[in-house]
This record gives C-alpha cells, structure tokens and sequence, in this order.
C-alpha cells in the first residue's frame, strides 16, 4: 500500500477514536499508527515526519499564544524548519 493511502486510513481511525474520547485525545497507539504509515526512517521519511511537526505546531500555534500569550516555548517549529530544511520539501 503506498505511504499516502496508509496514512490516510491512519488518520482516519485516529479521528474516529478521538472523537469517541470525551476529551478528544489522541492515544499513542494511533499516534504510533501515523507515524508507522510516513515510511521507513530513512531520510525520506524522516523529512515527511519533520513536516508532519511543523504542520501540527503551525495549527496549535494561535491557540497556544491565547491561552499563554507570554510563554513563547512552542516556537521551537522555527527551530525545526531551521535545522531540517529539507522539511519544507515534497515526500
């Protein structure tokens, strides 16, 4: 199955365990599950699980800075997009 498709149905299942969660938690089975589906450690895969950080940083970023406008400690993704650059790119 290629990498896309499994992660897809990965995500899929998680969505639907956390919406059965009263608090919307994403266990580590299924976080595990995710990461399994971007392939192998390779560097290809370590970069598609680089970009999947700072996608999900990028979306908890505002919401962060509501709730803790002073606490600036989430902003390590800037971080990251500096030390992986090849991140930002396709895989």
């Amino acid at each position: 199955m290629p990498w896309a498709e499994a992660l897809a149905q990965a995500i899929d299942r998680a969505r639907e365990d956390m919406r059965g969660d009263p608090r919307g938690v994403l266990d580590r089975v299924h976080r595990h599950l995710i990461w399994a589906a971007l392939g192998v450690r390779d560097a290809q895969g370590r970069r598609r699980r680089a970009r999947l950080a700072i996608i999900s940083a990028r979306r908890v970023l505002s919401i962060w800075e509501r709730h803790w406008p002073k606490n600036r400690e989430p902003f390590w993704e800037w971080w990251v997009r500096e030390a992986v650059p090849e991140a930002g790119e396709q895989g």
